[in-house]
């Protein structure tokens, strides 16, 4: 190994990584090491996303001025109330007028960093999301600063700028108005802006601090990983799922919501998903022969029905399921399935008794 690997490896801590890694292995003993390694990944990368931002203040010169600034801005602003997260934390909800809840809520809907929050998720952020008033001619944004805000603009015009090279005078790229958004990236990640903001009126601005984002995302991710868990805990095929496995299975499961008196899966037809039922109650119907179908009984959270299409994307449906209500599902298709975990049937064979049982179906 040269001595520019060797400090590499130093610098990474890569035998303290692998050693965690081989402890996890051991202590979990999975019988598809690809996917497990691969999970293990996953949740690390999360486990750090999630980490406490204090540590990034050592590297950011600005990070105390930062946070003063934000602490005087949050307290001109008047709190409603106050959220608490699932990890105990207290989130401000502050106050805001109906048509400004309105544009944060449809800029928020369409980012792709707010589109897969459900609408009690949104509401939270929205909730956070602090006032900035600057003038005509302010910078509220600087190409080349660390980013630490996403804002939401309420009133007011601004100038997107560019400077290709450096030193050279910024070109004008771009103009933002009211209900558009700019900074979403900071939220994500330590990276200098990539353009210069520029107020051409004066503006009211709502933003959300890194920070706060990550505490909201890092408790929507656990509640829902929580949720999940359990729902699939109660499904005795999948009992044998190992930590790692059942992690990934829940970040790949997919909510869907179906109207009441609604086919969602129909009788003959091929099926290539799996349902939990999370909220509502669906029927069951069967036809035998050419009689015509009947219903046979009912299903209620958290049961579930098309577990046959893990197995095989090919087999048609043996009955129809219709909704009652309205209802929320959690989903799964086969291929997702198989890519995560392998074949169904391998994870069956951990339990003959289920296995045994599934292939009759």
């Amino acid at each position: 190994m040269s001595d520019e690997d060797a400090e590499y490896v130093r610098r990474m801590r890569v035998d303290d990584y692998l050693l965690r890694l081989r402890t996890a292995v051991i202590k979990d003993k999975p019988s598809n090491l690809s996917v497990f390694v691969e999970n293990y990944a996953r949740q690390k990368i999360q486990e750090q996303t999630a980490g406490d931002e204090d540590e990034d203040a050592v590297d950011q010169p600005d990070a105390k001025r930062s946070a003063a600034k934000y602490v005087r801005t949050r307290r001109k602003a008047i709190v409603q109330q106050v959220q608490t997260n699932l990890d105990g934390k207290e989130i401000e909800v502050i106050e805001k007028s109906e048509e400004s809840k309105a544009k944060i809520a449809e800029i928020t809907k369409t980012n792709f960093l707010f589109s897969k929050l459900d609408q009690s998720q949104r509401d939270v952020i929205v909730g956070a999301m602090f006032e900035v008033r600057r003038k005509k001619g302010d910078i509220i944004i600087k190409q080349g600063d660390e980013g630490d805000n996403f804002y939401v603009m309420d009133k007011g015009e601004v100038d997107v700028l560019i400077a290709f090279e450096k030193g050279k005078e910024p070109t004008k790229v771009g103009h933002m108005s009211d209900g558009q958004g700019f900074g979403e990236l900071a939220l994500m990640h330590n990276q200098p802006r990539a353009a210069t903001i520029l107020a051409t009126t004066d503006c009211v601005l709502w933003a959300i601090d890194r920070n706060t984002y990550r505490q909201v995302m890092m408790s929507t991710v656990m509640k829902k990983r929580a949720k999940y868990q359990d729902l699939i805990s109660k499904v005795p095929f999948l009992d044998t799922l190992t930590k790692y496995e059942r992690h990934s299975l829940c970040d790949a499961l997919q909510p869907m919501e179906f109207p009441k008196e609604t086919n969602v899966v129909i009788q003959g037809e091929i099926g290539s998903r799996f349902f939990i039922i999370e909220e509502g109650e669906v029927a069951i119907w069967r036809a035998v022969g050419g009689d015509p179908p009947k219903e046979v009984g009912h299903l209620h959270p958290p049961q579930f029905f098309g577990e046959v299409a893990l197995l095989s994307s090919a087999k048609k449906r043996t009955a129809t399921v219709k909704t009652i209500g309205a209802c929320k599902f959690l989903t799964l298709e086969h291929q997702a399935f198989t890519r995560l975990l392998g074949p169904l049937e391998s994870i069956l064979k951990r339990n003959m008794e289920h296995y045994e049982e599934m292939m009759k179906k």
